[in-house]
Parts: structure tokens; sequence; C-alpha cells
């Protein structure tokens, strides 16, 4: 679905405002709260922090809580690759005495 992104830093917050121009009644906002002296990202730890080949920045987090989806006890993941021309954020969760991670979502958008 085509959709526009535009991203506000204030202070430790990034805020995100999704626009749909297909879907206008899909719009909304999304708040980013980082705390560097926690390791955080939204309550979530920061786990791995890379530079990638292509110069983009990748940033993952866990926190342990209950799938949105399947209502099930979870390590809950998200995956933030940040460069000059892309972000992304992708979500993932891995149950309670599973080994695979699940896909939940993923928003891509490009310059």
């Amino acid at each position: 679905m085509p959709a526009n992104i535009t991203a506000t830093v204030q202070n430790r917050f990034i805020i995100l405002q999704y626009d749909y121009p297909q879907e206008p009644k899909a719009n909304g906002n999304d708040t980013i709260n980082i705390n560097t002296e926690a390791n955080t990202i939204d309550d979530a730890l920061v786990t791995r922090k890379q530079l990638n080949t292509d110069g983009s920045l990748q940033i993952e987090t866990e926190k342990k809580g209950k799938d949105g989806n399947d209502h099930k006890n979870a390590i809950i993941k998200h995956i933030y690759v940040i460069s000059d021309t892309l972000f992304v954020s992708r979500k993932e969760v891995k149950f309670t005495g599973e080994k695979k991670w699940i896909q939940r979502n993923e928003w891509r958008f490009h310059r």
C-alpha cells in the first residue's frame, strides 16, 4: 500500500507520522522512545547494533511480553534499519519454548 512517512526528532523521541494517500482514514502517528542511558528503545533492551555494508545502521531490540496475535508469551523483537534513503521497522516474535522466529509485520520506506 503506498504510504509516506515524516520523522521528527524531539529530545529522546522520534515521532513518525504516517500518511496513506489512498486511505486517509488510516493515517496516524507513532512515537519511538529512545533511552540511551538504559540502552532501550520503547522499553525493549537494545541487543544488537551494526553498521551494514550498504552504510545503513541496524538496531535490534528484544523484550518479553505477550504476542498480540496469538496471545501467548513470547520474546518480541524489533529490527530497525536506518539510512539516508531507507527506514525499515520489522517486528518478530518467538514463542516461549520455540526456536523459530515469526515475522509479524514490516514497514519499509524508501526515499
